[in-house]
Formats: structure tokens, sequence, C-alpha cells
């Protein structure tokens, strides 16, 4: 390899590996604003089931986040309430928007 492509090898590493300290400054200032927010946050994918669970939301439900994870979102709805709320959730999941 010559001396221009050696050279630029090294500086494409470099570059790469200050993108990659970024990121993951970025992902530790998410995962600390996610977890440190006063309000009760989770993520869920499309079909309800939990992914993520903030420090908030495991207090408001009263349950520890491994006990969250994977569990159908409807399911900590009072049960007088789930239907409601699973046609909010296939509203949400459709694109709906609403305002208060």
């Amino acid at each position: 390899m010559s001396s221009t492509r050696s050279q630029s090898a090294r500086a494409g590493a470099a570059e790469l590996g200050e993108v990659r300290r970024e990121l993951e400054l970025e992902r530790r200032r998410y995962r600390d604003l996610f977890d440190l927010a006063p309000v009760g946050y989770v993520v869920t994918d499309l079909g309800g089931r939990v992914l993520e669970a903030n420090r908030a939301a495991c207090e408001l439900l009263a349950r520890k986040a491994p006990e969250l994870l994977d569990a159908k979102l409807g399911t900590l709805v009072a049960e007088g309430r789930r239907a409601a709320f699973d046609a909010l959730l296939g509203e949400a999941a459709a694109g709906a928007r609403w305002q208060d």
C-alpha cells in the first residue's frame, strides 16, 4: 500500500473512531434523559409489547423493568378500560394524531 493510501486509511480510521465516540456519548445522553425523566415513558412495538420502560414508568406501574419487558401494554390497563385502550393503541399504530 502506498504512503498516501496508508495515511488516508489512518485518517479514515481516526474519523470513524471519533464518530463512534460521539455516537456512544449521544446514546448515553438519550439513556440518561429517558431513565431519569420525571414522567413515565414506555416504548412498545406496534403490537403493544413493552420494549423499554423508564424508572418513572416502573414506579407508576409498581413493577420492575424486567417484569414489564415483553408484557402487552394493555394488560397493564384496568380490565374495564382495556377495549378503549386497545382501540386507541390501534389508532396510534395506524398513525392517528390526537389533541387534548
